[in-house]
């Protein structure tokens, strides 16, 4: 079983015994859903694109806060 660091909490995350690229994870500790995004060595990061998210649209006029 092939292992890798989680980068929110450092926890040790399972990859399986052959693990891709875009292969997502979760990590037991944090809960985080990860992506595998290098193979030599394995490692973790978010699957969703920061940038793009931070670019999303945001309709304040639909917007309503549920008491």
């Amino acid at each position: 079983m092939i292992v890798a660091k989680c980068p929110l909490c450092g926890e040790r995350v399972k990859v399986g015994t052959k693990p891709w690229i875009g292969q997502e994870v979760v990590c037991p500790a944090c809960d985080a859903v990860l992506e595998v995004v290098g193979l030599n060595p394995v490692s973790l990061d978010s699957p969703y694109d920061d940038e793009a998210y931070l670019e999303t649209d945001y309709d304040e006029e639909t917007y309503q806060y549920n008491d």
